[in-house]
């Protein structure tokens, strides 16, 4: 039996989202809840030119620590060994303390035909991919799964690299716990952070920021330090593998010290990978995103089962 274009839908779409959520889901558990409820970049005056870069980085980093949850929407342009680079868009929340997501990916950007939009959630450990649309192609396969619609993915196992996580890019300060503030923590152990200069982000007056990590400042970024000698040394490897030697950060905060933009790239052996992420609606309280119930959802394993034995008896 030939595997139908739902069920190759379905796995692109989990490898896509699998590596989306790595880099930008991985959240902090920091945060406190003494904030105030809710706020949002004003677009009323242009941010303050600050008595340096590092000293508005920051501010907007103590401010940050604060809060609980944005709405974002970001781009993601990874590269692959043939040369070619694929920009993957997703939007939607991302919380921190507890760790949460809950986006949809433009599936059209995967090069899978009829994917539509795609809806993932991340709670704990886990990712769960909505393929209800998928499973609608490949009746055959709901049949088996009894009608489940939830690809659980566990982000801590092996799951993860076969769905499409890079564990090349795993020592990269891209994945290790990206809050909004610990992005701006990661930016801080730059050396020297400069200024671009003000200008306009979605409607807001934005100071421009940037800075450059090597990869052994990306190893004492963040929450990076926590990493055990042996993890350290796998993160180096890694990255040399992958031919990564530094990153990029501009950051844009507005004049209430909230960052409206970050964008982070990299040169890595297959070409440049970028990651361009917009974000507002800040709020302290903890973002509401539920894993869905354990009867609607089934791993990736079970279906690469199903599909070897569906292979066997064709």
């Amino acid at each position: 039996m030939r595997t139908s274009v739902g069920r190759r839908g379905a796995f692109a779409v989990t490898a896509a989202l699998a590596a989306v959520v790595t880099v930008a889901g991985c959240q902090g558990d920091g945060g406190s809840k003494k904030a105030a409820d809710s706020a949002a970049p004003s677009a009323s005056k242009a941010a303050p030119a600050a008595a340096s870069p590092a000293d508005a980085v920051t501010a907007a980093y103590k401010k940050l620590s604060a809060y609980r949850s944005a709405k974002f929407r970001m781009a993601m342009t990874v590269p692959d060994k043939a040369g070619a680079a694929t920009t993957m868009k997703t939007s939607g929340t991302i919380g921190w303390n507890p760790t949460v997501m809950d986006m949809t990916m433009d599936g059209t950007s995967l090069g899978v035909p009829g994917a539509g939009t795609v809806r993932a959630r991340m709670a704990g450990d886990a990712m769960y991919v909505d393929l209800s649309a998928e499973m609608k192609d490949d009746p055959e396969t709901a049949k088996v799964l009894g009608g489940k619609r939830w690809m659980k993915l566990d982000l801590g196992s092996a799951g993860a690299a076969a769905a499409g996580g890079d564990s090349a890019l795993l020592g990269s300060s891209l994945q290790s716990d990206q809050s909004p503030a610990q992005q701006l923590a990661t930016l801080l152990q730059s050396p020297q952070i400069t200024r671009v200069g003000a200008e306009k982000v979605d409607g807001v007056r934005a100071q421009h920021y940037k800075g450059h990590l090597t990869t052994e400042q990306m190893l004492d970024a963040g929450n990076a330090k926590t990493l055990t000698p042996e993890q350290r040394k796998q993160a180096a490897d890694s990255m040399k593998k992958a031919g990564i030697t530094a990153e990029d950060f501009d950051v844009w905060v507005g004049a209430d010290d909230f960052p409206v933009r970050v964008s982070v790239a990299m040169d890595t052996a297959n070409g440049a990978m970028k990651v361009d992420e917009h974000l507002a609606g800040y709020t302290a309280k903890a973002a509401d995103v539920q894993a869905p119930p354990a009867d609607q959802t089934f791993t990736l394993q079970d279906l690469m089962k199903q599909a070897q034995e569906s292979g066997a008896t064709s």
